[in-house]
């Protein structure tokens, strides 16, 4: 499930299990946004956050997650 949060300074958009501790992020900030990526230990995208312009990358991310 997608989950939205909408704020002035820092809209975000973020998806999969975001808490787990096993799960190595990979994360490019740039001037358009943030874009992180949480991967397990077979390299599987299993969550990621993405703020301000690079939130239109969200659902096609959605459509990597592994569940």
């Amino acid at each position: 499930m997608l989950v939205k949060v909408k704020t002035p300074d820092l809209p975000l958009h973020l998806a999969g299990d975001t808490r787990r501790e096993d799960l190595t992020w990979h994360i490019v900030a740039a001037k358009d946004g943030l874009v992180a990526k949480g991967v397990d230990a077979e390299n599987q995208l299993r969550a990621f956050v993405v703020s301000e312009d690079r939130m239109k990358d969200a659902f096609a991310l959605l459509k990597q997650l592994v569940s």
